[in-house]
């Protein structure tokens, strides 16, 4: 006859020897992370997601509806023992792994969770990776998540990025080898590590990352980075692994940690321009440029000139857009298979500035969370029941905003000339956009005789003085050229230097990587004089700027 403990132990079996489908059988297992993941179209909590570990060790993801785990009343804490019974086995199907295993256990309402306690049981709470086999690139798998722990060398205040409308903070973590990788925080992680670090004490700080990716910055140097609602950071926690790790280190790096460094990485806008202050230039200036490189344009959205969608899916590996509709997208430019919705902004829109001259800017996803404010996914959301392509939100987030832009001229793709400029950044700081109001009429390059001298070469501008001293543009208006009262460059250096480019100014970040174009440009037929180049005389528009303002106000004459 059969004792009871056999009986009890056949009916838990290890996550190795479970089936496909569903399972009458339980596991004992222990919770390694728990946490919460919104549903898709609200604020709401859409699930419960957990990585869990049996007695061997090995790890499997966990599953549970937000209404079932509030129907059962569940109370589940990182580090506890729980059965589990009747559960279904499927496909992890999630872009980045939690574990090794390809499947996970989803738990149902006929799913039973019961808390026990068993001294006995294993705890195997981490997978530490060491520094140097990530930044080796050992065995490295871009998708799989890992853990790392290291003490703090340094860190860099919290920017933002525009082209995801949140916070990063870099952080350097060293190991007991004194071997170091970069650690980006993003988001909600930031507040709480940062305000460990500005502890007044001489205590090492030590980190312990749970479950962060691999970030590959461009394609030379590896980094780990904070997941979503994955991720777990903990600083100088309670834990023997804490313990361990300081016990390892040297008396010369606990003496060290007293003095972190705060790295100032400057604004990168701010130096940008104080490097670049002569590439500020009008819409009339760009008509005859000859000399390709990189301008900035200071102008007024005048209105969109977009078709179809704001916005389109874009694959997470190389950013070309989706086609198709499914659970699953796979992209038919790299192969990769997209689980997720990944909607990035596209939107044409009319630049003119106070020459009187209008250009098509093309904005890509970066250019457009910095002037709308909002990501493309929760513009999409609010969005939602509107009846039109182009929300009214989006309208009155960018008509009449100014900004400076940055375009590439002449606008080419490959030998074909293109209608309109590609927005590579963009910036709304009003600080910046004060100081460079009157630089682009003519006053940042030297004019003599009507011909722009820019590094060296005479560009021929049709050039007309009436009796006032006004230069006469074509043979319908006149554009006063306004002098700076003070050298433009000495000016920026003033304004954004080192000291306060530490204030939290916006820093525009790297160029996106940008898809090609899916539709053709329209083509405006109350437009007229298209010269090549993309820029176009708007007689339909009488440009006057404001002095008082600093914002360009377009009035349409009847």
């Amino acid at each position: 006859m059969r004792s009871s403990n056999s009986v009890n132990s056949s009916l838990y079996v290890h996550f190795s020897q479970v089936q496909g489908g569903k399972n009458m059988s339980g596991v004992k297992v222990r919770v390694i992370r728990i946490y919460q993941v919104p549903a898709q179209k609200s604020d709401n909590v859409g699930s419960w997601e957990m990585v869990l570990h049996d007695e061997t060790g090995n790890r499997m993801h966990a599953s549970m509806k937000c209404d079932v785990y509030q129907e059962k009343d569940l109370n589940i804490i990182e580090g506890c023992l729980y059965k589990i019974k009747i559960f279904i086995v499927g496909e992890y199907r999630h872009n980045y792994k939690t574990t090794t295993n390809p499947r996970k256990l989803m738990l149902i309402r006929q799913t039973s969770v019961t808390y026990f306690e068993d001294n006995d049981f294993p705890r195997y709470m981490h997978n530490f990776r060491e520094i140097h086999e990530i930044v080796s690139d050992i065995n490295v798998d871009d998708y799989e998540l890992l853990d790392v722990i290291g003490r703090v060398v340094s860190y860099q205040p919290p920017t933002l990025v525009p082209s995801v409308a949140t916070k990063r903070m870099d952080v350097k973590l060293a190991d007991t080898e004194n071997r170091e990788i970069t650690f980006s925080l993003w988001g909600e992680h930031i507040q709480p590590v940062l305000e460990n670090l500005e502890k007044q004490d001489s205590k090492p700080k030590i980190v312990c990352v749970q479950f962060a990716r691999i970030n590959r910055f461009r394609n030379t140097e590896l980094k780990i980075a904070t997941t979503f609602y994955i991720t777990k950071v903990t600083v100088n926690g309670d834990s023997d692994i804490f313990k361990d790790f300081l016990n390892r280190m040297s008396r010369e790096d606990i003496k060290a940690c007293s003095q972190i460094v705060t790295e100032e990485d400057g604004d990168e806008i701010y130096t940008l321009f104080a490097k670049r202050m002569a590439d500020v230039k009008s819409l009339r200036w760009l008509t005859d440029i000859k000399k390709a490189s990189t301008y900035w344009v200071d102008g007024t959205i005048m209105e969109i000139e977009s078709t179809g969608a704001c916005w389109y899916n874009a694959c997470r590996n190389c950013q070309k857009k989706l086609h198709g509709d499914g659970r699953v997208l796979r992209c038919s430019t790299c192969g990769e298979a997209n689980y997720i919705d990944n909607y990035r902004y596209k939107i044409e829109v009319m630049v003119g500035d106070s020459s009187g001259f209008a250009a098509t800017f093309l904005l890509w996803n970066t250019q457009c969370v910095t002037l709308i404010g909002k990501t493309a996914a929760k513009m999409k959301q609010l969005s939602e029941h509107s009846s039109t392509l182009i929300p009214k939100a989006i309208k009155e987030a960018l008509i009449d905003k100014r900004a400076l832009f940055e375009v590439n001229a002449p606008p080419v793709k490959g030998n074909r000339p293109l209608d309109y400029y590609t927005a590579q950044r963009v910036t709304i700081d009003q600080e910046i956009l004060d100081i460079y109001g009157t630089m682009y009429t003519g006053s940042q390059h030297s004019t003599t005789g009507g011909k722009d001298v820019e590094d060296g070469i005479e560009v021929q501008q049709p050039s007309k003085k009436d009796g006032k001293g006004k230069e006469k543009v074509g043979c319908e208006e006149s554009v006063e050229l306004a002098a700076p009262d003070k050298d433009p460059l000495n000016a920026i250096e003033c304004v954004h230097s080192p000291t306060k480019n530490a204030k939290g100014k916006e820093k525009v970040g790297a160029e996106d990587v940008m898809p090609e174009t899916e539709e053709p440009i329209p083509n405006s037929t109350a437009i007229e004089d298209v010269p090549a180049g993309g820029v176009r005389k708007d007689s339909s528009f009488d440009a006057k700027y404001s002095s008082k303002s600093k914002k360009l106000k377009i009035k349409q004459e009847k």
